[in-house]
């Protein structure tokens, strides 16, 4: 916990000095959109700085000194903001300091213990090492498709976990759930005062922690989309009537932020692109989200362009402007992309095959009535978009972030609809359903609500609690895992298995594989780690093959036939 807790530090030191370059354009008046911004400026810097060189120490040290330089140039404004958020520290009812310290000690405990998410073990670690050690290597998509879905996220992670001196600081998510907390604390003690609808939403976020919690302990890009889209909603709707371009400037950040780290999640830009046009500013503002928007773009396609040959992956749009030796073969994006969209529907393996010949009624009833917890939340989607159309006519900014939630579902829905891609939708339209409804409650009936649920949080870091009732995801380990008093110094390493390996020679690339595991999984291993039976699964099935391009690793990976 306490390494954990110097490492935040040093995120909020970064956050707040790449934070301060808004500071050209905006005046932001809280220090939590200064910090926001700053992960979003450092994004940028990642996708750039990863295309020719890796997060070593040469990439800290020269952070480090950009961020002091820049908190140095604006500390007068940093300064007015630190200021202001002590004072309404200082102001918060006791209550509230309460459960934000109980927050940010169980956001502490989860970071510290063994990581919970599959996917940590299948991508999320490799992909952190990859850019600690190499950077963006081209063709790394083709020694496993995961590698093609590397989230910015992950690039972020890695200029915050000193990769290069330890193995358990991952701990980028708790981060960010403690400061997107502090914001929504805050907007819950103006709620007692003022009784405003945004605040009591997203202040009331943290009634789903036990929820939020799960991905919290691995640099899951999806709790970011969780936290950051309803902050979007809130400042949409406060800004609905009269926007003002300093917080057009701050949606287009946050809106971008998300893109760059779950492409999935791009019908947010909805909500600036409504205040933009709506907006009497518009052509003073324009230029400025113009060149963000940009900017941002650029590094996406670059990033994809390294590490898959597209450059707008996963959609094959524009594939064939660019065509690297490097580039992911068709056959291998389709069969991954088939895999994907079948997992889905929590469906057997068995009828993968068969999956191919599902007629439209087949695959809706199939993932309507999913198993446990994921047909819960299948249907909650659709009963939130049947009924949230009720309350579109007593607000307009509704009916904008009801559309931008359709468009999600449907987006989904066609390409791979599980449900933790469009839980921010269901926890939007849900939360203003349930803070319309409570939000004439007794001011101590909320309390009550609020402080159980993130009394629940500590019950699976006390005790091992089975998950089984919820998922049959096998790849998703079934018990918890709980806080042990060793970790107050030093957290649990980034992966929660201990894996044994063994070096694979395939022509002329060298891998260490993990023995006895499924076959997505890499683990933690040293690089290249690549899973022999997944190596061979493709050769069977589509009788591809990955390669060095040349003698060296930096040089990246091609896919070639088996024959050749």
């Amino acid at each position: 916990m306490i390494l954990i807790l110097i490492s935040w530090l040093y995120m909020l030191f970064i956050s707040v000095g790449m934070g301060s370059l808004l500071f050209a354009i905006a005046k932001p008046k809280n220090l939590v959109f200064l910090i926001l911004s700053g992960l979003f400026f450092q994004l940028l810097l990642i996708h750039f700085w990863g295309l020719f060189f890796a997060t070593s120490t040469v990439f800290y040290a020269f952070n480090s000194g950009f961020s002091a330089s820049l908190i140095l140039v604006y500390r007068k404004e940093i300064r007015i903001l630190f200021k202001q958020s002590f004072k309404d520290f200082q102001n918060w009812r006791t209550f509230t300091k309460l459960i934000f310290g109980l927050i940010g000690i169980a956001a502490l405990m989860q970071s510290s213990v063994s990581p919970y998410l599959p996917d940590n073990e299948s991508y999320y670690i490799q992909s952190i090492r990859w850019v600690n050690e190499y950077g963006l290597v081209k063709g790394l998509a083709n020694i496993h498709p995961f590698f093609g879905q590397m989230s910015g996220w992950h690039l972020l992670q890695s200029s915050f976990n000193f990769g290069f001196w330890v193995d358990f600081l991952n701990d980028l998510n708790g981060f960010l759930l403690v400061v997107v907390a502090f914001f929504g604390f805050d907007r819950l003690n103006h709620f007692s005062k003022e009784r405003n609808l945004p605040d009591l939403f997203i202040g009331f976020i943290f009634i789903t922690s036990i929820f939020l919690f799960r991905f919290l302990d691995a640099p899951s890009p999806d709790l970011q989309v969780y936290l950051i889209f309803p902050l979007m909603v809130w400042i949409f709707i406060n800004e609905f009537e009269k926007p003002s371009k300093e917080y057009i400037f701050l949606l287009f950040i946050f809106g971008l932020l998300l893109v760059l780290s779950k492409i999935s999640s791009f019908p947010v830009l909805m909500l600036p692109i409504v205040l933009l046009f709506k907006s009497r500013e518009f052509k003073k503002a324009f230029p400025i989200v113009f060149m963000l928007c940009i900017t941002a773009l650029t590094a996406f396609c670059s990033k994809n362009y390294i590490i898959t040959g597209y450059l707008l992956y996963p959609s094959n749009w524009l594939g064939e402007l660019v065509n690297p030796d490097w580039k992911m073969p068709g056959q291998l994006q389709q069969l991954y992309y088939d895999y994907t969209q079948f997992h889905a529907f929590n469906s057997p393996e068995t009828e993968l095959e068969d999956f191919k010949n599902w007629s439209p009624l087949t695959k809706f009833q199939k993932w309507v009535f999913s198993p446990k917890l994921h047909g819960f939340f299948n249907q909650l989607i659709l009963a939130l978009l049947i009924t949230f159309p009720l309350w579109i006519r007593k607000n307009k900014a509704f009916f904008w972030i009801y559309l931008t939630g359709f468009c999600q579902f449907m987006i989904l829905y066609f390409t791979s609809p599980q449900y933790r891609f469009f839980f921010h939708i269901i926890l939007v339209l849900g939360l203003i359903v349930v803070s319309l409804q409570i939000q004439q409650f007794r001011l101590r009936k909320l309390k009550s609500m609020l402080l159980f649920s993130i009394i629940l949080v500590f019950v699976p870091l006390t005790f091992n609690i089975n998950f089984k009732a919820f998922t049959n995801n096998k790849f998703m380990r079934t018990t918890t895992k709980t806080f042990k008093i060793s970790y107050l110094l030093k957290p649990h390493k980034n992966s929660q298995y201990e894996y044994k390996y063994k070096e694979i020679t395939e022509g002329n690339f060298k891998y260490n594989s993990p023995v006895n595991t499924h076959l997505w999984l890499t683990g933690d291993g040293q690089l290249p780690a690549v899973n022999q039976l997944m190596v061979n699964f493709f050769k069977e099935e589509i009788q591809l093959r990955p390669q060095l391009r040349s003698e060296r690793i930096k040089d990246g990976f091609i896919s070639l036939k088996t024959e050749e």
